[in-house]
């Protein structure tokens, strides 16, 4: 069911701080744990037969997740899925009692009984990024997820990067950030947006918004939400050191990506525009005042206006003067705010294993949906990490390249000209 534009989002940000339904705490202080721990309970599911699939079906009340990992590797991940679903209900103010009914083994994609208004969202969960390109065919360079259909038929493929480790309350400000959680917060932030409103613009919010609940972190019964994620962070400081960028503001406000021609070139960009978005987005929600001029800004950009002339009229800042704003706002120190979850039940997950029939069934309707070319909406999430070195990489040779050209020059100047054009004459030339 979607939440319409203005009825989510004007009642959402105007009235409701981002931790209204949670008990906050300052950031690095403990918090009383008297909110419902949401501990996961399996169950596991009889009937295995000789021909296993090394696929298996693993669901929770928002999720099926079809992986080839392990069901200890699975758990963890639906745990924290749920968690940051609920969040997310809570901060768009969706009720909390409106789940999806349970799914048939055989069709994923649809719900068995309940709403189909709103079927689980289900995950293809790869053990590894070869898995990830087999099913999905044709897949850019440094693609390592992609998001697949609409509201009512949605599927996410991701890959498990590494370990999902349980989070202590202080840990959750320090702890580096998972890569496995990361990606698929991001993807599963955008869809929840697409799905529960019908905010398709502007551009930089929707992609900060992912951004931002990407390094969304939960321990039992705490959160912390605000952490700048690793690679953003590192292309900030990239950017802040004075090196060669591709956007100005305006061209972050109206989602004009040009011919790149900062460092790294379109992953560089890329890269940029996501940063850029996700620290505008932490500015646009760290106070009040801001978050009830973010709804109106939506709300005129919904009604049709310019992103930049909107955004200068509800925030009184200048496409100009937006640089030394955000300079500002990132050199005082980013606030990472702590809350208490609201108590909820025990998190339900059933596995069950699959047949080789099952399994080879699952990887052939999901190559279907992965390589279908006529979906409304298929985005793909790439490998930050990668981008951040692709960006690194060209700033060291332009560096490299710079000083060879200096220290030719200064021998250019102090050498004699030689009778025959040599290397005083014509170094440097081709």
């Amino acid at each position: 069911m979607s939440h319409s534009f203005r009825a989510a989002l004007a009642a959402a940000l105007v009235p409701f701080s981002l931790f209204s339904l949670l008990c906050l705490c300052p950031a690095g202080a403990a918090c009383a744990q008297d909110a419902g721990t949401a501990n996961l309970e399996r169950v596991e599911v009889a009937g295995r037969k000789t021909e296993v699939s090394p696929w298996f079906r693993a669901e929770s009340p928002h999720f099926v997740v079809y992986s080839d990992t392990r069901e200890e590797d699975v758990a963890p991940l639906l745990d924290n899925l749920e968690k940051l679903d609920r969040l997310l209900r809570a901060y768009t103010q969706l009720p909390q009692s409106q789940l999806p009914q349970s799914q048939p083994e055989q069709s994923p994609r649809a719900g068995a009984s309940g709403d189909p208004q709103e079927p689980k969202l289900t995950l293809y969960y790869h053990a590894s990024l070869s898995g990830l390109r087999a099913v999905a065919g044709s897949t850019p360079a440094d693609a390592i997820g992609l998001y697949s259909g609409d509201a009512g038929a949605a599927q996410g493929f991701g890959v498990h990067l590494e370990r999902i480790a349980t989070l202590g309350d202080e840990q959750l400000e320090k702890a580096p950030l998972n890569d496995s959680l990361t990606y698929v917060f991001e993807a599963y932030a955008r869809h929840f947006l697409h799905r529960h409103t019908d905010i398709r613009a502007p551009a930089w919010f929707i992609e900060g918004f992912a951004q931002y609940f990407s390094s969304v972190r939960f321990s039992a019964q705490q959160t912390v939400v605000g952490r700048a994620p690793r690679d953003v962070a590192g292309y900030l400081r990239f950017l802040n050191a004075g090196r060669k960028y591709h956007l100005e503001w305006e061209d972050v406000l109206e989602h004009r990506l040009p011919l790149a021609h900062g460092h790294g070139g379109e992953d560089g960009m890329r890269l940029e525009f996501e940063a850029k978005s996700w620290l505008l987005t932490h500015y646009a929600f760290s106070s009040d005042e801001r978050r009830k001029r973010l709804s109106r800004y939506l709300q005129r950009v919904g009604d049709g206006a310019s992103p930049t002339a909107a955004f200068e009229r509800a925030f009184g800042v200048s496409s100009a003067d937006l640089g030394r704003v955000m300079w500002r706002y990132g050199q005082r120190g980013l606030e990472v705010v702590r809350g208490v979850l609201p108590s909820m039940p025990a998190v339900q997950v059933s596995f069950r294993p699959l047949t080789r029939a099952a399994g080879d069934a699952v990887l052939a309707q999901a190559a279907q949906a992965a390589r279908s070319p006529d979906g409304p909406l298929k985005e793909w999430t790439f490998d930050k990490r990668r981008a951040l070195q692709k960006v690194e990489l060209s700033a060291g040779l332009e560096d490299a390249d710079a000083f060879i050209k200096g220290q030719q020059q200064q021998q250019g100047q102090s050498a004699s000209p030689s009778p025959s054009g040599g290397a005083g004459a014509g170094a440097g030339k081709r």
